[in-house]
């Protein structure tokens, strides 16, 4: 009958165009859990392929945004100096002790020093973060290119210690350029990513690593990036400034 012809026939002109719609979709990367019309018709995409390619920009996180000036800080380095927001921006590479007990002190500058930088980048990684390896993997490639540029960066290793960063940068000999080049900031706390980058406690912390802070030379929040893509260090460099 004509009616039940054009039925069958519809269903699978139907069928043919869904198909056409998944492969069309597929070739954008995307997989679909179902087709228009079902209950569960919102395509679910998988992988980040198309992601990784351009680094991505936050509009803020914790207490940093573009604008903003970079928040208060303290900790030890891996290698036992005081390190806070002072002697970052001072380029000194270390505070007093009487620095870390009062978040306001004043603190002399240095006779001599190194020249104060274009910028700091506070690269925030854990160990078991396999894209944040992959970031840093990246600035320790381009380490000449970073530090002709005049860039500072601090690896701040967010909820672990030294007990725990330490051998993990000795197992990977190819990191070296950067770990020499940079200051290496263990937040065994968290208290430094929760602050500057936002970065959660627990399992929410998965969900917010990689993070890089990017500064002027005088401490003024550039950019705040979450996933690196393969542009990750021109941004970064762009970010600190000319």
């Amino acid at each position: 009958m004509p009616g039940r012809r054009w039925g069958a026939e519809g269903r699978a002109a139907f069928g043919f165009a869904g198909v056409r719609w998944a492969v069309a979709l597929a070739a954008l990367g995307l997989s679909v859990s179902a087709l228009p019309g079902d209950a569960a018709a919102t395509p679910v995409v998988q992988g980040t392929s198309v992601a990784s390619r351009a680094t991505v920009h936050l509009a803020a996180a914790g207490t940093s945004a573009p604008g903003k000036p970079l928040g208060w800080f303290a900790g030890w380095t891996l290698d036992g100096r005081v390190f806070n927001r002072t002697a970052l921006l001072t380029a000194k590479g270390a505070a007093t002790p009487a620095a870390i007990a009062d978040a306001h002190a004043a603190i002399a500058p240095a006779s001599a020093g190194p020249a104060a930088p274009r910028g700091h980048a506070l690269v925030f990684f854990a160990t078991w973060c396999k894209p944040c390896e992959a970031g840093l993997r990246e600035l320790a490639a381009a380490q000449p290119r970073w530090t002709a540029a005049g860039l500072d960066v601090v690896l701040v290793a967010v909820g672990e210690d030294a007990a725990t960063v330490t051998p993990w940068l000795a197992a990977r000999p190819e990191l070296a350029p950067l770990t020499s080049a940079a200051t290496v900031l263990p937040d065994r706390f968290g208290v430094v990513g929760r602050d500057l980058a936002g970065i959660g406690a627990d399992a929410a912390v998965r969900s917010s690593l990689p993070r890089t802070v990017v500064t002027d030379a005088a401490g003024v929040v550039r950019a705040v990036l979450g996933a690196e893509g393969e542009d990750y260090v021109a941004v970064v460099l762009a970010a600190a400034g000319p």
